[in-house]
């Protein structure tokens, strides 16, 4: 109704040539307060917002002209103009009707075993679905969250349909999905684009051990052929075969092929692998959705439209759809309704029988939320309420147990520090589910800073930062950098972890010093190497022990004692 009205901005804002605040918060649905520049009314400008509780959903046409009231019982009323008269007395008098509350949905009690409408070769699909489930009855994923999560992750990998891994990549493809085999060769690259020869020898190559099949385990040549990706979830790797068989009771490293041969060896690996990455570890088997987000969390790689695929997939197996603050309702994309004939998006004519709430109302239907429905738009997080919010999906995403270095325990990350009273928590949240928080509630002040991906900084009452990343990480420092940590410090990486020291590196240790290689270790030294112990020193080899040199001193300042068991002069 407004498309050329112009937001009033605050003083602290300049308004001009891009500087200030972009004045970009309000959304179709929003109530404003306006004033007109003009006696003809043509430019209206916004001074302000307001709030109110949106009551129920209806069509457009069944909405009341009248204001939302509460009658002497507490029931919400309507009050229209022709509904107040005037009694003999002089008194007004209003008159009332109870509005209805919405329905509500139910959650169906049995799974399907048929895959969501449109799936390609769905009897194929059914199959599987059907496998699965029983795998999750015998591997203890009893829940029907816990089966719901299975079955979306799977159908996100492989459409139920157990999978080999495709082989057929552009040059480019090559070098950014197997890094460590192709980046920086673009010869190479060229040379297994669009590979033409087998599946097993394309993976002998890039699953290698000296290439990217080193962090997927490989040990041996020819394990990148024989442990490349298979069944539901697409397992890959000598040592993911060789655990997760174990675990499911299957000789797998023997056997490969029964994870995409045999529909219940591939269901049995799915849900003993989920039970495995589940994280965090404690999250409730009965919890609705957070069981789904720990399973998505600890199986990772959301590329292209897997999470959206794997959220439709649990809601079509669970019955119900994801409370939306769980999920990306708040979002800045377009509704996705279709418009009527007589209905278009630029128009911003409503649809008089299209479902949408009653009261503030947005004309494609899609604010307020329906899970916002009667009560009030302020938010949640600064009325104190932490349900429906991120805080539990914060939660559900906390990764504890982590190891320490040589046994030395483990660190959790901390919970959050949310304890808002209103009115002291500032809260700011946009319409993708971005959330910023400046909480002055006495004795719990925080600050917090939520990304709708997961991704957080919180800084909690006591001054400890919290930094949660479920993406990569870079930080460029273009000059010098400096840390000072006055207590612990615990460094713990999955992964491969890899230190270049272009100039000189100083490491000075003022205790002790232990260091434990769990495999070999090599070190190379282009010049001099000087080592100095003021105490003893002792070298225990458990096999042989090589030295080779040009020529060799000893000297010794007292006794020089040698003890062998055999002499061997020709070495």
């Amino acid at each position: 109704d407004l498309p050329w009205a112009y937001p009033m901005q605050s003083i602290t804002s300049a308004a001009i040539s891009g500087l200030g605040h972009a004045p970009v918060g309000i959304v179709e649905g929003t109530w404003v307060i306006i004033m007109f520049r003009d006696d003809d009314e043509q430019y209206p400008v916004i001074l302000g917002t307001v709030g109110g509780i949106p009551q129920k959903f209806g069509a457009v046409d069944q909405d009341p002209d009248g204001i939302l009231l509460k009658d002497s019982t507490g029931n919400l009323t309507t009050t229209e103009a022709t509904d107040v008269v005037t009694s003999d007395t002089g008194e007004q008098v209003q008159t009332t009707a109870p509005i209805s509350t919405a329905p509500v949905t139910a959650i169906t009690t049995d799974i399907p075993t048929t895959p969501p409408p449109g799936t390609l070769n769905a009897a194929l699909a059914s199959v599987g679905i059907k496998a699965i489930l029983a795998a999750c009855d015998k591997y203890g994923l009893t829940t029907r969250e816990q089966k719901c999560s299975v079955l979306a992750i799977a159908g996100g990998e492989s459409g139920w349909i157990p999978q080999k891994e495709g082989y057929s990549y552009s040059a480019e493809g090559l070098q950014s999905t197997f890094a460590s085999t192709f980046k920086g060769n673009a010869e190479l690259a060229a040379q297994y684009a669009r590979w033409k020869g087998s599946r097993e020898e394309f993976f002998d190559f890039v699953y290698a051990p000296e290439n990217n099949g080193k962090q997927l385990g490989n040990t041996q040549t020819g394990d990148g052929g024989k442990y490349y990706g298979r069944g539901f979830i697409q397992i890959t790797g000598r040592s993911n075969y060789a655990t997760y068989g174990s675990k499911a009771g299957i000789d797998l490293l023997s056997n490969p092929e029964l994870v995409n041969s045999d529909l219940s060896t591939s269901a049995a690996v799915a849900c003993v692998y989920i039970l495995d990455r589940l994280r965090p570890k404690s999250t409730s088997p009965t919890a609705n959705p957070e069981y789904f987000y720990a399973v998505k969390k600890g199986i990772g790689h959301d590329t292209g439209n897997g999470a959206q695929k794997r959220l439709a997939y649990y809601e079509y197996f669970y019955g119900n759809k994801v409370p939306s603050s769980f999920t990306e309702e708040k979002s800045a994309a377009p509704t996705t309704s279709t418009p009527t004939e007589t209905q278009t998006y630029n128009s911003g004519a409503p649809s008089s029988s299209a479902a949408g709430p009653i009261g503030f109302r947005d004309p494609n239907n899609k604010y307020p939320l329906q899970s916002f429905i009667n009560e009030p738009d302020t938010n949640r997080l600064a009325r104190g309420i932490s349900k429906g919010t991120v805080v539990p999906i914060k939660e559900s995403n906390r990764v504890a147990g982590i190891s320490k270095a040589l046994d030395q325990g483990t660190f959790d990350e901390p919970s959050s520090s949310f304890s808002a009273k209103y009115p002291f928590n500032h809260v700011y949240e946009t319409e993708s589910g971005h959330v910023q928080e400046f909480d002055d509630t006495p004795g719990h002040e925080r600050i917090h800073t939520y990304h709708r991906s997961g991704t957080f900084t919180e800084v909690d009452p006591n001054g400890t930062e919290v930094h949660h990343i479920v993406g990569d990480s870079y930080t460029i420092i273009d000059r010098n950098g400096c840390i000072f940590i006055t207590g612990e410090a615990n460094l713990t990486v999955n992964g491969n972890i890899n230190i270049l020291c272009q100039s000189t590196a100083n490491i000075e240790v003022t205790g002790d010093a232990n260091v434990e290689v769990g495999n070999d270790a090599n070190i190379g030294v282009a010049k001099n190497t000087n080592m100095v112990v003021g105490g003893n020193m002792k070298l225990q080899v458990d096999e042989t022990l090589d030295i080779k040199a040009n020529a060799i001193n000893i000297q010794s300042a007292s006794t020089f004692n040698i003890k062998a068991i055999t002499l061997d002069e020709a070495a």
